[in-house]
């Protein structure tokens, strides 16, 4: 028995499933960073970006990652244009994986035209690595 034959159409659709597939991949890599490549910059102190903690303000005050600010998704935008003028590049976290906060704040600074990663795993991931984590009051917004 003859095995049935592979069409060309089926051929392009698997290649563009692939390409697909592929272009995801690599948006990902674009718009997210890991614990470990964050921690590298915090430890070489040679970040080119501003990092934002979008959590409540207690549980930044709880524990936060070394030289984060906090900054209210209602009023990052702003806040970055008055504080922050100079700075476009960001890098957001919030809770955890399941956390959609630093998602949304993401899509709000990009909007306005920052270039955002989020760290991925938020700040549960960066404590089970045992990285640092210092305390104190948020940052304050004055504009």
């Amino acid at each position: 028995m003859a095995r049935p034959m592979t069409t060309t159409r089926g051929g392009r659709e698997q290649q563009s499933s692939a390409r697909a597939e592929s272009n995801y991949f690599a948006q990902r890599l674009r718009h997210e960073m890991s614990a470990h490549t964050l921690r590298s910059h915090v430890d070489r102190a040679d970040a080119d970006f501003l990092l934002v903690d979008v959590r409540d303000p207690a549980m930044y005050r709880e524990g936060h990652i070394v030289g984060a600010v906090n900054l209210q998704p209602d009023e990052i935008v702003e806040a970055m244009e008055a504080e922050f003028p100079g700075e476009r590049n960001v890098v957001v976290y919030s809770y955890d994986l399941g956390c959609l906060l630093s998602t949304h704040c993401a899509d709000l600074l990009t909007r306005a035209g920052f270039t955002v990663r989020q760290l991925i795993g938020g700040f549960e991931y960066w404590k089970e690595h045992g990285h640092p984590v210092e305390t104190g009051d948020p940052y304050q917004v004055d504009y």
